[in-house]
């Protein structure tokens, strides 16, 4: 299943590690009687954690401890995993902060208080070295072949011994404790335990500041694999020089903000150099996806509820995962592999709201037969877009706004058309419509400065003709558009 080193931990492992965390942690009985876990409270984090096991052993021991007390989880669970399938296992257990992908390469601005894992064996030595390098002031256990201690051949299987030796660390065998379970394998197996006293620092092995890079263009004008790399590079260079700048930030406060800028927002005082290194990585690792997202321009054409639903949904999980090329890719291939569902469901929710308002919906207490409930005619009508008041004509209650933005978006995207305008050098229109909003506003006005009474109104895609009662009528301009648009909808 998944690939030849997925070995789940048997829960009777688990436990040995987790009362051996205890005592790593002098846990006293007394307390864990009373409702507080050696990890209550803490960040613990499972490299290579496959499906979860270890997670869901010490979220469940925690439930079931303190449910009668204070209910819900005092500790953070941070979870690493390189197959994409496990990936998806682990991102659906509530509570679990999904934080990487390759746990030997990414750079993983986290700070665990204890470690428990067990990491492919043909890889023990690499992934031990690694987890301890992430480790502060805290604890970790780890599971290994008893090969990786017993024939040190290698260099970090040397370094791996120099450890344990130098934090007074233990090594307990457990056999063949893998004959049996849900992946048997009969390789002996041993516990490597350790404490650690020293605060973590950060490897800035990036020469990010004078490393060469091919000239960079804006998102939206890449072309080729090479070209995004260069940007996802550069990207991720930055974001590692901005945490190694805040580390600085006394010396160099000016030179961080400027920084930062490049990377991520100034929202909730992300500059605030008084706040602790997690809290501010915690901070700027959001607003970095946030901004490189925007960037991006994925929503250039998404209609309101469906890039609702993304940012909501999958995108809060992505900004937990490290900021780095890979990620990015991995990101930007998604929305690009499946953007023809996802302009699937805004042409879907367009077709619907402008079909809903039919007279025999009886969703809705008004409808007009001018509009259909099985396609939407050559003129429709939609309620709630303008408002009449004594100042005169304006644009209709805040929450239909979205309506007609969702409705060009749509079919800029059918056409072929930017929905947003550019200019040239010299101030000149290249691109962008005139779209219903913009529309009908230059109407309000010219009706304003001149007293005239025609309530008419002509964007790119539609006529439109307004009333005091707050309807619009729409009529397209263009009878092909109009055809494709219904029969795009008709194949959903």
């Amino acid at each position: 299943m998944f690939n030849s080193q997925f070995y789940p931990t048997p829960k009777d492992v688990i436990e040995i590690m987790y009362n051996k965390m205890g005592e790593l942690f002098n846990h006293d009985k007394f307390l864990e009687d009373h409702g507080y876990l050696w990890n209550y409270g803490k960040t613990i984090l499972e490299p290579s954690a496959g499906k979860g096991d270890i997670i869901k052993y010490l979220m469940a021991n925690e439930r079931k401890t303190r449910r009668t007390m204070y209910g819900g989880l005092g500790s953070q669970y941070l979870a690493v995993e390189v197959e994409p399938e496990l990936r998806s296992i682990l991102n659906d257990i509530d509570g679990v902060e999904l934080v990487g992908t390759n746990f030997l390469e990414d750079f993983l601005p986290i700070f665990p208080d204890a470690i428990m894992m067990n990491p492919p064996f043909n890889k023990g030595a690499q992934h031990f070295l690694r987890a301890y390098e992430l480790l502060g002031t805290g604890c970790m256990v780890c599971l290994l072949s008893a090969a990786t201690v017993d024939n040190p051949n290698t260099n970090e299987k040397k370094r791996l011994l120099d450890i344990v030796q130098k934090e007074g660390g233990e090594i307990v065998r457990l056999g063949n404790c893998f004959a049996n379970s849900e992946r048997h394998t009969n390789v002996e197996v041993v516990m490597v335990a350790l404490s650690k006293e020293t605060e973590r620092e950060f490897d800035f092995s990036d020469n990010f500041e004078t490393e060469s890079y091919e000239e960079r263009k804006t998102f939206d004008e890449c072309t080729n694999q090479i070209e995004f790399t260069n940007l996802f590079s550069l990207r991720e260079a930055k974001y590692k020089s901005v945490i190694d700048s805040f580390i600085q930030a006394k010396k160099a406060a000016e030179e961080f903000k400027s920084k930062l800028s490049e990377v991520a927002y100034n929202r909730d005082n992300i500059d605030d150099l008084t706040m602790n290194l997690k809290g501010f990585v915690n901070k700027l690792n959001h607003s970095a996806w946030q901004k490189i997202l925007d960037e991006s321009k994925f929503d250039t054409y998404l209609t309101t509820n469906v890039k609702k639903n993304f940012l909501e949904n999958g995108f809060k999980r992505q900004q937990k995962i490290a900021f780095n090329q890979s990620n990015m890719w991995e990101l930007f291939s998604i929305l690009i592999q499946n953007q023809s569902n996802i302009m699937d469901n805004c042409i879907i929710e367009v077709f619907d709201y402008l079909t809903k308002y039919h007279d025999e919906n009886r969703e809705h207490i008004e409808g007009w037969k001018t509009n259909d409930y099985y396609k939407v005619n050559m003129k429709f009508i939609l309620p709630h877009l303008v408002k009449c008041d004594s100042y005169g004509f304006s644009m209709g209650c805040y929450d239909y706004r979205a309506t007609y933005t969702d409705i060009d978006k749509i079919l800029c995207y059918l056409t072929g058309q930017k929905y947003e305008k550019q200019y040239d050098e010299d101030g000149n229109l290249i691109a962008g419509i005139t779209n219903i909003r913009e529309a009908l506003e230059k109407r309000f006005k010219e009706m304003k400065e001149t007293g005239c009474t025609k309530k008419k109104a002509e964007s790119t895609f539609f006529k439109l003709k307004f009333y005091k009662k707050g309807t619009v009528h729409f009529e397209f301009k263009d009878k092909k558009l109009w055809e494709y648009f219904n029969l795009k909808a008709g194949e959903l």
